[in-house]
């Protein structure tokens, strides 16, 4: 399980109920700030908006059972938040994990000529796919990307 906050994952074992917590953070990612205010419903929307919009969070994480790796995605904040940003467009990085959960590196996306959709990924025998918004509302299209070691660090 990957918090949103937390720089580390929730490893639960099923068959031992045995609990892990191995640090897969971003080196991008310093500290994540907490909400400054009280959840309370009288709070305008766009305060909560443009406080998601500048900071830093994780998302989602996809095991690739192709190379037996882990991808962790992880949002940075834009610098100043202007309105009608739909998020969509903040900074990504994939963090790469091996099956023990050992960090291998991470990657930032290249800033795509349309927007990410960021809850639409799946991995393929070809790599990790993420939808990205197009003009054209009749297509899906997926941008591909693959992961591979630094050369240096092969032997």
């Amino acid at each position: 399980i990957s918090f949103s906050a937390d720089h580390y994952l929730s490893v639960y074992s099923i068959e031992t109920g045995e609990l892990k917590k191995p640090y897969a953070g971003s080196s991008e990612i310093k500290g994540i700030r907490s909400f400054p205010y009280p959840k309370e419903p009288e709070k305008s929307e766009s305060i909560m908006w443009e406080w998601f919009i500048c900071n830093d969070f994780y998302k989602s994480v996809f095991y690739d059972k192709y190379k037996n790796v882990y991808y962790r995605m992880a949002q940075l904040p834009v610098d100043e938040y202007v309105q009608g940003y739909n998020g969509n467009e903040k900074p990504t990085i994939i963090v790469v994990l091996d099956s023990d959960m050992n960090y291998l590196g991470e990657a930032l996306l290249p800033k795509a000529k349309f927007e990410y959709e960021m809850h639409s990924c799946f991995v393929s025998p070809d790599g990790f796919n993420i939808q990205v918004n197009t003009d054209n509302d009749d297509m899906l299209t997926f941008y591909t990307y693959t992961f591979l070691p630094d050369e240096k660090d092969e032997k």
